[in-house]
């Protein structure tokens, strides 16, 4: 019998919700013909970014994020393809 300990117990819970809503996704797309570019996806997803950096710069929050976020690439088409390969 495999032991598992607590931490992979939640990877792979982790990893069975992330598949259901990528599942969920697709089928809602498929039942309402919605689709969405990566791109769109992605401008979309540094304005939530943009937007939790500016709320926390404004409220005297740390600024541990955005120093990390500061050292990583811009989040855009072309890093979405290379990460793919």
């Amino acid at each position: 019998m495999t032991h598992f300990l607590p931490a992979d117990i939640e990877q792979m819970q982790s990893q069975h919700a992330f598949i259901a809503r990528g599942l969920s996704s697709r089928d809602q797309a498929r039942r309402t013909g919605e689709y969405f570019t990566a791109e769109d996806v992605l401008s979309d997803l540094d304005a939530m970014l943009i937007e939790v950096e500016t709320q926390k710069s404004s409220s005297g929050g740390s600024d541990a994020f955005v120093a990390t976020k500061a050292s990583l690439p811009p989040i855009n088409k072309a890093n979405l393809d290379n990460i793919k390969k």
